[in-house]
């Protein structure tokens, strides 16, 4: 347990552990040491013998994004550089860990709890209780590439602009519709179904998980890298290279 707004649970027979964010009274807000803390959190879960993890929160909430007391203390570039680093650094932690993630979204997942659902290999939520939205545009908050890149990976350019321009809140059928969760399930079969298919997974061979996930990943930073070659060649440098060759 790193702290009680955030509860940790590892089930050492199956090797299933569960990460619970616990601020029930401020919608599972996630402050700015909750996200820094993550990391170690999740390393030592892993240590302990985790081979798998579920993200979720406890009461009505999955998570509803950042602190907006920590927002008001955002005053000058460090106290930004400290907030953003922290938000970053645990979903990057979470998109590149070998084990698989399962966020098992029982309520509202705004914000950076939706980016923390995104990082997560699957996302199960609950069909009547759960629902989403990244409201960056109504904030004036600007995503980093790796956050839209996830979310473009779940649902494609268009679907990613229109919830990003939008800010809309959409539910769970119709986030599973756009490709945003894997699915959406009866409110009090959730728990049920997010540990089944966690059991299905484990019973499989972790190499091969493992393999498929760093294969994934490998593809996603080509889709990048294709990006970055494409614009080398209509730059000035290339063409003046290019110039000088016989």
């Amino acid at each position: 347990m790193a702290n009680q707004e955030i509860i940790s649970e590892l089930d050492q027979s199956s090797g299933i552990a569960t990460i619970t964010f616990n601020r029930p009274d401020a919608a599972n807000a996630i402050s700015t040491a909750m996200w820094e803390s993550l990391p170690r959190l999740i390393h030592k879960l892993i240590e302990d013998g985790s081979r798998l993890l579920i993200f979720t929160g406890s009461g009505k909430y999955f998570a509803a994004g950042a602190d907006f007391e920590d927002l008001r203390q955002i005053v000058d570039y460090a106290t930004a550089a400290r907030f953003w680093q922290a938000i970053s650094t645990a979903l990057e932690t979470i998109a590149e860990l070998e084990i698989p993630t399962i966020a098992m979204v029982n309520g509202p997942c705004l914000g950076g709890g939706c980016l923390l659902a995104n990082a997560c290999d699957l996302r199960f939520a609950a069909l009547e209780a759960a629902s989403f939205a990244i409201p960056v545009a109504r904030l004036g908050i600007i995503l980093d590439d790796s956050n839209v890149q996830r979310l473009v990976n779940l649902i494609g350019q268009a679907k990613a602009k229109e919830l990003l321009f939008s800010a809309a809140t959409i539910g769970s059928t119709r986030a599973a519709t756009i490709g945003l969760i894997n699915q959406a399930v009866e409110d009090d079969k959730l728990e049920a179904h997010t540990l089944e298919f966690a059991r299905t997974i484990l019973a499989n061979s972790s190499l091969t998980v493992a393999a498929t996930k760093a294969s994934i990943a490998r593809l996603n930073s080509h889709v990048r890298e294709q990006e970055r070659a494409i614009v080398g060649y209509l730059s000035s440098d290339f063409r003046k290279r290019m110039a000088l060759e016989p």
